[in-house]
């Protein structure tokens, strides 16, 4: 029994690994939302084109970046 507690432990890992990131998005997203409107019109494209460059991000670059 023991086994298979810790084999479900390993393969649910990687999901709750995802669940985490994808939260952390989300919040990242809503704050962003809340801050934007403030910043004046030049700041606001610019914060809306950074953002749109960091969804483009692969797995690979950010790799390349941290590693």
């Amino acid at each position: 029994m023991r086994s298979e507690n810790c084999f479900f432990l390993v393969s649910q890992q990687p999901a709750y690994k995802y669940n985490i990131e994808a939260e952390i998005v989300k919040r990242l997203n809503a704050i962003c939302a809340q801050v934007i409107p403030f910043l004046s019109q030049e700041h606001q494209q610019q914060v809306v084109q950074a953002v749109e460059r960091a969804k483009q991000v692969t797995m690979a670059e950010l790799n390349a970046i941290i590693g």
